[in-house]
């Protein structure tokens, strides 16, 4: 006859084992606890390079991870990149395995400072040719934009991206300078040369051909034309108006063009040049 006690029993130590840890698919794990372990990082400058040096006790890898993206980032080997001024704020983790549980983050906190001095540096000169375009590049070393200008207007022109226009023959001089910002002192201006090269063949504009001076239907004016002039092979820019006695002397930026005597036009006799880049050409005297 079955021992239905004996039996009872039995179940219920087989029940109390397998709550214990016993029994069922194999003994329980019990995970240990593991912690993590950093030095501590001193201030840096921005630019600066750092290398974390973290271990879990465990011997299981740590991972990183940056809080402030816009001061610093962290790369997956634990290697600091400073991107900005304030404060850079870490965090590490070793998220466990089957054997030891996850530690408890930690933190790592380190300003990173600015230094308020800035320079600037051109890039090497680009030629400019006569009546051509070029571009200068310089940059700041607190990566702020840079902004140009020309100190030889009648030579050269400058925009905002640093496209230089030709104006005229000479040394055409580019400056740069940065004004700074809540964090940057301005930069001290710097300045780049660039001689005009004139292409061969290029000369000052011929004698313009065919002048003629005539009174105008306005009093006190004369109409200016000419049938042609040698342009030197770079484009006319203007042409220069000249009277003997002198009392009229104009830039006109082409012709035919009315040109005001300053009085009575009468007896007076007029001189036409031409002017391109390279200058001003030859002037043949007008009849009276």
């Amino acid at each position: 006859m079955m021992n239905i006690k004996s039996t009872w029993a039995s179940l219920a130590l087989c029940i109390a084992l397998a709550g214990c840890g016993g029994g069922g698919d194999g003994p329980a794990v019990r995970a240990e606890s593991q912690s993590i372990d950093v030095a501590a990082v001193p201030a840096q400058e921005l630019g600066g390079a750092v290398s974390l040096r973290a271990s879990a006790s465990s011997g299981l890898p740590v991972s990183y991870s940056s809080a402030t993206p816009t001061v610093c980032t962290v790369s997956a080997a634990g290697q600091v990149t400073t991107l900005g001024g304030g404060t850079c704020e870490l965090v590490l983790r070793q998220d466990g395995n089957a054997d030891h549980a996850p530690a408890i983050p930690v933190t790592v906190q380190f300003e990173v400072t600015v230094d308020p001095r800035q320079t600037l540096l051109f890039a090497p000169a680009p030629t400019l040719t006569l009546g051509g375009t070029a571009t200068v590049l310089a940059s700041s070393s607190a990566g702020l934009p840079v902004v140009y200008s020309s100190l030889t207007p009648e030579v050269c022109s400058v925009n905002a991206q640093g496209l230089v226009g030709n104006l005229g023959v000479g040394t055409c001089t580019i400056s740069a300078g940065q004004p700074g910002d809540a964090r940057y002192q301005a930069a001290e201006a710097v300045t780049i040369s660039l001689d005009v090269v004139i292409p061969p063949g290029i000369t000052v504009p011929g004698a313009p051909a065919g002048v003629t001076v005539r009174l105008d239907s306005q009093p006190g004016q004369v109409s200016v034309a000419v049938t042609g002039t040698d342009s030197g092979g770079a484009p006319i820019t203007a042409y220069q108006v000249r009277s003997q006695p002198a009392r009229v002397a104009v830039t006109v930026p082409s012709l035919p063009a009315s040109v005001s005597c300053d009085g009575d036009c009468a007896g007076l006799s007029f001189t036409i040049s031409a002017v391109n880049a390279l200058g001003e050409g030859p002037a043949p005297r007008s009849p009276r």
